[in-house]
């Protein structure tokens, strides 16, 4: 039972997997969060996350969240570690089930990856968070659309979303993605705003500007690693990509980011 006020849960076991899916051992994880007691503390505190020597996500995993009991609830964005491990193989899966019994939030649910934990993300409902983020920032009309560039730096509106930028500044440079050589490897840098996390930019890479393979953390050598909140609401994310992947000498890496609107 998520509690997102004064008690961040109340009694019982209420963070748990569904099925098979998460394997550790051989053996399926059946509760990835133990409350521990109900005394007030903030939000993602007061329970036991699991912690396991590795982890490998098959299929799609399902978490239940039962709200039964629930109180002093409000509408904000929440994250809750509930699982650490040695390392996390393949791709995490985020499909989420909420049992809305007694459930009082509007938000949705999400599973990422932070560095080789699982966290449990919650967002606040929006009914277009894009075009509220837009309007907010003083767009309209064509200057609105995702493909827009209205300060003329050479970010898209959808860009600016996703990185925090203000799309009226012209002078976010500093905010952009940015890639670099270190060692054997090519390490991206993004920002990624929580209200643009529902977009799940990802990060490519390629040889010939053609083809383009999506980075997974634990796959073909790629790391990625998640520091939340470098500023309030933008985490940055880090990819780190073997040089090796590329072809002839040549690796490039680029942002993704689809949106079907505006």
């Amino acid at each position: 039972t998520i509690d997102a006020n004064t008690t961040a849960y109340t009694s019982s076991n209420e963070v748990s997997s569904s099925g098979t899916n998460y394997t550790a051992g051989g053996s399926a994880l059946t509760n990835l969060g133990v409350v521990t007691s109900n005394t007030s503390s903030s939000a993602g505190t007061g329970y036991t996350d699991l912690s396991v020597a590795s982890l490998t996500a098959v299929g799609n995993v399902q978490v239940s969240i039962d709200a039964t009991g629930i109180t002093h609830f409000t509408e904000a964005p929440k994250s809750f570690t509930i699982l650490n491990s040695g390392g996390i193989i393949g791709s995490l899966p985020t499909s989420v089930t909420v049992i809305t019994t007694n459930f009082p939030g509007t938000g949705t649910w999400s599973l990422a990856k932070a560095g080789d934990s699982v966290v449990l993300n919650y967002a606040v409902a929006v009914a277009n968070p894009y075009a509220d983020w837009a309007n907010t920032s003083g767009l309209s009309g064509s200057s609105a659309l995702a493909s827009a560039d209205p300060d003329r730096d050479g970010i898209t509106n959808l860009i600016e979303f996703v990185i925090g930028g203000n799309p009226s500044s012209g002078s976010e440079g500093a905010k952009q993605p940015s890639g670099v050589v270190i060692g054997s490897n090519l390490v991206f840098t993004f920002r990624r705003s929580d209200v643009a996390a529902y977009l799940n930019p990802t990060v490519q890479y390629g040889s010939d500007l053609v083809g383009w393979t999506t980075a997974q953390s634990g796959v073909a050598g790629v790391s990625i690693a998640i520091t939340n909140d470098i500023v309030a609401g933008i985490d940055q994310v880090v990819v780190t990509i073997p040089k090796s992947l590329g072809v002839n000498s040549k690796l490039f890496a680029r942002l993704n980011v689809t949106a079907t609107a505006p």
